[in-house]
């Protein structure tokens, strides 16, 4: 069966599962050049955001905080292996569920592509600073130094328009507009540790807050 004769479910990922249906509001994602169904999604609740919050903080302390460079270099590099072996299934569901034309959804892929290869690289070249300390009294002979750490827990929203590639950007709230991709290179490809990254599915109009 063809990527276009497909109907994609999708829920939220969170601690390396997917989450969805138990009463959970379904989503029809829609083809916007013929609004021909091609998917659902299952959309968040605010308990989700409180377990994806607490699964993140957990693998961040216990892996991610550890993990030294050349293993996030090797993994954001075997993240684009796995994704250019897949380069045109991606760009046909950029396609289906973006509206964009078909050159266009293969531009954001090989764009996705240099992204993770990019930060692969990056990975290993995050270095601190030394600092001279003898512009006041009593520096003489001293040094300061920095550091770079990890961050911690990080969330963001990705728009519709470049799903994929932005995507790689954060740590994510996909765009109802356009979440299957998004959604597919975690699904197909888990690339990092479960529970580094977690999805959560959100109907924009929904009245309920994500969080509060």
């Amino acid at each position: 069966m063809g990527m276009d004769e497909k109907a994609f479910q999708f829920g939220s990922f969170i601690d390396g599962e997917e989450i969805k249906g138990l009463g959970r509001k379904e989503l029809e994602v829609l083809n916007p050049y013929n609004q021909k169904v091609i998917g659902t999604i299952s959309c968040g609740v605010v308990n989700d955001v409180k377990l994806a919050v607490a699964a993140a903080d957990k693998v961040y302390h216990e892996t991610m905080k550890k993990m030294p460079a050349y293993e996030r270099s090797n993994i954001l590099r075997h993240a684009a292996d796995l994704l250019e072996q897949k380069f045109e299934n991606f760009s046909r569901l950029l396609t289906l569920e973006a509206g964009k034309p078909i050159r266009e959804s293969r531009g954001e892929v090989t764009r996705a592509l240099q992204v993770l290869r990019l930060a692969s690289e990056g990975a290993k070249n995050i270095f601190g600073e030394q600092i001279p300390l003898d512009i006041a009294v009593g520096g003489t002979n001293q040094i300061g130094f920095t550091k770079r750490v990890p961050l911690g827990v990080v969330a963001a929203i990705t728009p519709f328009n470049f799903p994929l590639n932005l995507a790689l950007h954060k740590l994510l709230l996909p765009s109802q507009r356009a979440i299957q991709s998004s959604l597919s290179l975690q699904k197909k490809h888990h690339c990092l540790p479960l529970c580094c990254i977690n999805f959560l599915t959100r109907q924009v109009c929904q009245k309920e807050p994500l969080m509060s």
